[in-house]
C-alpha cells in the first residue's frame, strides 16, 4: 500500500552560500551583465537564450543523467614523475584563482556526493619547448 505526503518527494536545495566561495573561487572575465547589455543592444537576445545563464551557472553539456558512482583515477605516471612541475602550475593557477582549492577526498564526497574526475598528464610541447600540464577527459584511467 503506498502513502502519497506532500513532502516526500525529493528536494532542491541550495549549498550554503558561505562555502561556495571556498568551495568555487574561480574568477571568469565573462561578465554576464555585459553580455546582456551586448544582445538586447543587438536584439539578439532570443536567439542566444542560454547564454547568461550559461555564464552565471555553467553551460549545459548536453546529458542529464545522475552520476551514480565515483570515478577518480590515477594520475598518469608521467605527472608522478614531473610532481614539482604539476605542484608549480597548481599553485600557479590557484593564485591566479583559475582553480578551487585542493579538498581531501572524504570531504569532497560528503559535501558534493559521487564525482567523476579526469586524470592529469605531462606533455612536453616542442611548439613551445616546454613541458605542458593536460586535464585528460579522454582516459579510461590506465597509465
Amino acid at each position: 500500500m503506498l502513502t502519497s505526503a506532500l513532502t516526500a518527494g525529493p528536494v532542491n536545495t541550495m549549498g550554503n552560500p558561505i562555502l561556495r566561495n571556498y568551495f568555487f573561487p574561480i574568477v571568469t572575465p565573462l561578465l554576464w551583465q555585459q553580455w546582456d547589455h551586448m544582445l538586447c543592444d543587438a536584439d539578439a537576445l532570443h536567439l542566444f537564450p542560454d547564454v547568461l545563464t550559461g555564464i552565471q551557472d555553467s553551460f549545459c553539456l548536453g546529458f542529464s543523467s545522475t552520476i551514480t558512482s565515483t570515478f577518480s583515477p590515477m594520475n598518469h605516471n608521467s605527472s608522478i614523475q614531473n610532481s614539482t612541475f604539476v605542484q608549480q602550475h597548481i599553485a600557479k593557477e590557484l593564485k591566479c584563482g583559475h582553480y578551487s582549492p585542493p579538498l581531501n577526498f572524504d570531504l569532497f564526497s560528503h559535501v558534493f556526493g559521487h564525482f567523476c574526475s579526469s586524470l592529469l598528464r605531462v606533455t612536453f610541447n616542442p611548439t613551445f619547448g616546454k613541458d605542458q600540464l593536460i586535464q585528460d577527459h579522454s582516459s579510461s584511467g590506465k597509465t
